[in-house]
């Protein structure tokens, strides 16, 4: 992974190589929701991790390489996942995934890149972006039938979808105003 963008509702994953993810999360069919919604963004994010609690978390991050990621629920089954932070440092970047918006804050001192609110809901719009539904502010049909995508943040370079793609992308996005 060469870089990490982040603000709100928004991931840019700019690859190099396989991004590796710890996912620590209790909830099984939270964990698999958030497996297969990884798998559609991209077939090569690997998971080299899954922890259910904060003990487990702790002892995972002790003995195993870092991942590239840590996708982190904030209430496990033994605890509040910042208790993590204080038993060790966590270099890797941290994006919290969770139905609780009370914590972001909190989130924001613990090497976190990104606060999401369940339900997640991302999108790969090229090779280069992986965004979320919330953070589009505008589609424009561009030339050659391919979309301008413009988000709530800054990017490094405009954001394209393909004209193969174009259909998909505004489906996903109009699915969200019917939801």
């Amino acid at each position: 992974m060469k870089g990490i963008v982040r603000d709100s509702q928004f991931i840019c994953l700019l690859k190099k190589k396989k991004t590796r993810i710890l996912t620590v999360e209790d909830e099984t069919s939270a964990y698999e929701n958030l497996v297969n919604i990884l798998a559609k963004i991209d077939p090569d994010i690997q998971i080299t991790g899954y922890t259910e609690s904060v003990s487990q978390t702790v002892h995972w991050l002790k003995t195993s390489q870092m991942p590239d990621l840590i996708l982190m629920d904030i209430h496990l089954s033994d605890g509040s996942a910042f208790s993590i932070f204080d038993r060790l440092k966590v270099e890797t970047p941290i994006i919290f995934i969770t139905a609780c918006d009370e914590y972001a804050i909190e989130a924001f001192k613990v090497n976190s890149i990104d606060y999401l609110l369940n339900p997640v809901d991302f999108i790969r719009a090229n090779k280069q972006y992986i965004i979320s539904r919330s953070s589009v502010v505008s589609i424009t049909i561009w030339f050659d039938s391919r979309l301008l995508v413009t988000l709530d943040i800054e990017t490094p370079e405009r954001i394209y979808v393909s004209k193969n793609k174009a259909a998909e992308f505004k489906a996903w996005k109009v699915s969200d105003k019917l939801s």
